[in-house]
């Protein structure tokens, strides 16, 4: 992902946090930051000098990407179907 779509995800974050507009769509959007932390932190390892325990712990027996990444996904989705329904 670009630095762009990062800065707008996190916008996004900061903006639901501060109207308090929807707790689902925040609860979603921290985990899919979580999520791209975690991508980037594994791909970056072969870059920089991260230790190699905290990859372990990422890429573990339970893959803290998709850990993060498919109930960010549920929980966004359900924030639109709630928003459609009011």
């Amino acid at each position: 992902k670009s630095y762009g779509q990062n800065f707008l995800i996190n916008q996004n974050i900061i903006d639901s946090i501060i109207y308090n507009k929807n707790g689902l769509f925040i609860s979603g959007l921290i985990l899919f930051m979580l999520c791209d932390i975690c991508v980037g932190l594994t791909n970056a390892s072969g870059y920089l000098n991260i230790p190699e325990y905290i990859i372990s712990i990422i890429t573990g027996r339970i893959d803290l990407v998709w850990l993060f990444y498919i109930p960010s996904q549920v929980l966004i989705f359900l924030s639109f179907v709630r928003k459609k329904g009011e």
